[in-house]
């Protein structure tokens, strides 16, 4: 069962609507009708109610559904594949047609992306465990924090360095300042 406190549902439903955000802009996270994807520590499962973020759904009436603290449920039509980034693919996200935004679960995200989530005042870095990259960042916007659609820089690009050797023998041993 998805569980979503009713301060954050209440948050949800009545943030300040902003102009539609530009691809590569904070919070824009495959912002397609509008919408943008909610990071919350509090979710148990991926969650959206726009069918077209779905790669795949498979639709069955055998979901239990959606219970929010105030007492109220929402359906759960199916559950598929999202791919929200081109960096990033969701799997067994749930569909909730009647659901007004898209949640991205923390507690999924880190068991079946091996990765870690770390908050600071003002945004979020996801990284994974095992080669220690950077796969995801988000920026804090009224509260909530949103993901980022821009790829994250990987500080080796940053700091390689490329020797001129290579160059000086393939272009037939040209000094080093014509190089």
């Amino acid at each position: 069962m998805v569980t979503l406190s009713y301060e954050k549902y209440e948050q949800l439903l009545h943030r300040p609507t902003a102009p539609s955000p530009t691809p590569s802009s904070p919070g824009a996270f495959n912002a397609s009708h509008g919408e943008s994807w909610v990071i919350d520590s509090g979710a148990t499962s991926h969650l959206t109610g726009n069918r077209s973020h779905f790669l795949t759904l498979s639709t069955s009436p055998k979901f239990p559904p959606v219970r929010f603290a105030d007492g109220s449920y929402s359906p759960i039509s199916g559950s598929g594949t999202v791919q929200p980034t081109a960096y990033l693919t969701l799997t067994n996200v749930l569909f909730a047609p009647k659901f007004p935004v898209n949640l991205l679960s923390i507690s999924q995200l880190t068991k079946t992306h091996n990765c870690s989530v770390t908050f600071y005042p003002s945004y979020c870095v996801i990284q994974d465990l095992q080669t220690r990259r950077m796969i995801g960042t988000s920026h804090e916007r009224g509260g909530l924090y949103f993901p980022d659609t821009t790829p994250p820089i990987d500080a080796r690009a940053l700091s390689a360095s490329v020797s001129p050797l290579p160059w000086h023998s393939l272009l037939g041993h040209p000094s080093l300042p014509t190089l």
